[in-house]
């Protein structure tokens, strides 16, 4: 029986990518309906739909001053938007006042509400 070296290394680089293709698939892009509630555990990181809007309409590095909820009165930064791996838009925001300042990653949740995400340096 005659071994073909070829025909292996393309069946485990098939493998590797296989493999690799489907750790990288996102847990976001599941189903709504699917009994995974991805909104309830992002309400208390969610801005104010106000600001969401302003990040929904203007893709280009932008600050403003927050108008409402927890971090109301406090400075918002963020860098112009890009599309993520896992399918949604999101840019860096730091959110900033006098004591403090705190980098997040903020991404589309849906209908121009933005989710934050701490972003640890």
């Amino acid at each position: 029986m005659k071994l073909n070296t070829a025909r292996i290394v393309n069946s485990a680089v098939v493998l590797l990518l296989v493999t690799f293709l489907s750790a990288c698939t996102p847990q976001a892009m599941q189903k709504p309906d699917s009994g995974y509630s991805f909104q309830t555990s992002v309400d208390n990181n969610v801005l104010p739909q106000e600001v969401g809007q302003v990040l929904t309409d203007n893709s280009q590095d932008l600050s403003l001053a927050i108008p409402s909820g927890m971090f109301q009165g406090k400075n918002l930064m963020a860098n112009a938007t890009y599309f993520a791996a896992s399918g949604r838009s999101c840019r860096k925001v730091v959110i900033s006042d006098n004591l403090s300042q705190r980098h997040y990653l903020a991404c589309t949740v849906k209908d121009s509400r933005w989710e934050l995400i701490p972003v640890t340096l």
